[in-house]
């Protein structure tokens, strides 16, 4: 995965690539919430929006932390409204260790449901 080509970059040292390991997440975070729309809707449920895609997925078993899940959400929303360096340097963090395990599950039970 791309991201995990990302976190290896030293970003301390080069704020770029801070800024590609953000614009990576917000871009696999749209494209798993997406995923996971998708699958929903082949099973018949009619959602609109990302919160209420991930309270479904966690409901239907496809990922197991909706907390952090709900968590990225909001990253996500806040780093797309406004750029901010203590924003940025705090989501880094959290990408590093909480988000993105949630995309290698998520691959991972895919994967696994194909």
């Amino acid at each position: 995965m791309q991201l995990e080509i990302a976190l290896k970059e030293d970003t301390e040292h080069n704020p770029l690539f801070r800024a590609a390991l953000i614009q990576t997440f917000e871009f696999l975070f749209e494209l798993s919430w997406k995923t996971m729309n998708d699958k929903l809707e082949y099973e018949g449920f009619a959602l609109k929006n990302p919160r209420d895609v991930i309270l479904q997925a966690l409901q239907s078993e496809y990922i197991s932390d909706g907390k952090a899940w709900i968590g990225a959400l909001e990253m996500r929303n806040a780093l797309s409204h406004m750029y901010d360096e203590q924003i940025s340097i705090k989501a880094e963090k959290m990408i590093r260790v909480e988000y993105s395990p949630l995309f290698k599950n998520l691959y991972e039970y895919l994967e696994n449901s194909i």
